[in-house]
């Protein structure tokens, strides 16, 4: 004690300052190993939870997966993600044959293989509530794409059987997949009955025979503002049934049907459809075989239709007969904003129209001519009908046969009147 003493007397005050600090941070220490050996002991608490419930999740999936053909079974693992909710939820991650298949994310099934969606259509039927079901779907799934995925009319029918748990499903894209009349069939049932409002379905075979049960469901949907049927061989007779159902929708505002064989038989359903619509917005035609007759139709609906803002029939044959018909029903249109009639056959013997709806029609701001047959005559005249028109402000003239002195005049008004042109050169 006197040596004690004795040292402290003799110690400078900055080296009995730095004891202190040694001893306070001891404590300090202490606290910290506190905490962190609580921690450990409720990460493992939560682990040995965690575990137990994957356990039961995984005989959960074991026991539907009984029904499964044997070479599907073998390949089926559960990854489990933990959520700190107080009533235990999880959720559950499937990958299928090296497929990441997850409910979490906005999308299912990128590059899973058609077995994968068969096989989890009963995963996707089972929710978690009070019942002590283990297994629930993302009830906030807004857009599912399955694009070339060649799922088949088989995935169809399951995705359709598993789409009746998404009740929050805005867009579901299927182009590319095989899907023929029968899958078709299946996927009706969905569009009639749920929430979606975007149907892409580009390149499959449904024929009209799979447009009748579509046709159906656009009936009766209330929620469907979207759908895309370009390349699904509907032909004339699908086209009509399809007509029958845009008459009565009065929700849908954007339909595509590009490359399906319509044809002027097929397409004056359609233009029936547009008389009586009120709804549609945006109609891709492109690709048809429509020819004068079936753009005779068009140009009727136009008269009257007070809604349709961007018709699109390029890579048609309605030759000049057709696009003139065309102008002289835009001479007394007032909506629409954006027409494509481009790779169409057409001559300057058509732009004498164009120039006599260019200098009326106040609603145009988009016209796309090109890939046609006009040469420094039918450039004069477009030039002349562009003189006392303010609405334009996209005009497309590539690919045509109007000399550079002509394209130098349009390009001179363009700058001036502030609108945009496009040709192949000057």
């Amino acid at each position: 004690m006197v040596l004690r003493s004795q040292l402290k007397k003799k110690l400078p005050k900055e080296v009995a300052a730095g004891i202190r600090w040694l001893r306070d941070a001891q404590n300090v220490m202490f606290v910290i190993l506190v905490f962190l050996t609580l921690r450990c002991f409720i990460l493992e608490s939560r682990l040995t939870r965690l575990t137990a419930s994957s356990e039961r999740i995984y005989n959960k999936v074991a026991s539907l997966a009984e029904s499964w053909p044997q070479d599907e079974r073998t390949q089926l693992y559960l990854d489990i993600l933990a959520r700190d909710y107080m009533d235990d939820e999880y959720l559950a991650t499937v990958t299928w044959k090296g497929h990441y298949l997850g409910w979490k994310s906005k999308w299912l099934g990128k590059g899973a293989h058609p077995n994968a969606i068969v096989s989890l259509a009963p995963l996707m039927g089972v929710r978690e509530g009070k019942g002590g079901q283990l297994i629930r779907t993302e009830e906030n799934l807004a857009r599912l794409d399955l694009t070339h995925e060649n799922i088949g009319n088989a995935g169809a029918g399951a995705l359709e059987e598993a789409l009746r748990y998404q009740t929050g499903l805005k867009v579901l894209i299927l182009s590319h997949n095989e899907i023929g009349p029968a899958g078709a069939s299946a996927l009706a049932g969905a569009l009639a009955s749920s929430s979606i409002e975007e149907f892409w379905n580009t390149g499959n075979p449904i024929g009209s025979a799979g447009v009748v049960e579509i046709a159906h469901a656009i009936e009766i949907s209330q929620t469907l503002r979207m759908i895309d049927l370009g390349s699904n061989q509907m032909g004339a007779g699908g086209a009509r049934h399809l007509g029958s159902a845009l008459a009565v929708n009065q929700v849908i505002t954007h339909v595509g049907l590009a490359d399906n064989m319509i044809g002027d038989d097929g397409i004056m359903a359609i233009e029936e459809a547009l008389k009586m619509n009120k709804s549609i917005k945006v109609l891709d035609l492109q690709g048809n075989q429509i020819e004068k007759i079936g753009a005779g139709g068009l140009a009727d609906a136009l008269k009257t239709n007070a809604v349709l803002e961007k018709l699109d029939i390029s890579l048609n044959n309605i030759g000049d007969i057709g696009a003139t018909a065309l102008m002289n029903a835009l001479k007394m249109n007032s909506a629409l904003k954006k027409l494509d009639i481009g790779s169409n056959h057409l001559t300057d013997s058509s732009t004498t129209a164009v120039a006599e709806m260019l200098r009326v029609n106040k609603a145009l701001e988009t016209l796309a001519m090109y890939d046609n047959t006009l040469t420094m005559v039918g450039g004069g005249r477009i030039s002349e009908g562009l003189e006392q028109n303010e609405a334009i402000k996209v005009l497309n003239l590539r690919q045509t046969k109007i000399p550079a002195a002509i394209k130098k005049v349009l390009k001179q008004q363009a700058e001036s009147k502030r609108f945009t042109i496009y040709f192949d050169h000057m």
